[in-house]
């Protein structure tokens, strides 16, 4: 018998919730999740909003993934180099590689108050009932 599969696409707003208390998003239950694509999104141009997720309620830096839209390019003068740094990851992955489902728990925040932010989860999983 094939199983089916479908996505679902969950936007969370982390506008005001601040590191380290974080809002915990959870899988939907309808689903038996084999991947979960984690993407960061805010309005551009802003070099204090960063998002934080992590799979403990009591985020620290040793327990969390940092996020960030933010780039800057430094333009050099030849025949120097131009570079370009990034503040933290676009989107993380979390797959389960086959060996079976997802059941944590991610909780995510802002570092920046009142600063419009938001987690996008794309989550891939086996429908378990329509």
């Amino acid at each position: 018998m094939e199983k089916k599969t479908s996505s679902h696409i969950e936007t969370v707003d982390i506008t005001n919730v601040l590191y380290p208390n974080g809002t915990i998003v959870r899988p939907p239950t309808y689903l038996k999740v084999v991947r979960c694509t984690v993407i960061f999104q805010t309005q551009s141009g802003n070099a204090l909003r960063s998002g934080v997720l992590s799979t403990v309620n009591n985020q620290n830096q040793l327990n969390t993934l940092i996020f960030s839209n933010f780039s800057n390019t430094n333009t050099s003068i030849p025949p120097d180099t131009d570079f370009n740094v990034s503040r933290g990851l676009n989107q993380f992955i979390f797959d389960r590689l086959g060996v079976g489902y997802m059941v944590d728990n991610f909780y995510v925040s802002n570092t920046a108050d009142g600063e419009d932010a938001q987690f996008v989860f794309i989550w891939e999983g086996i429908i378990q009932s329509t």
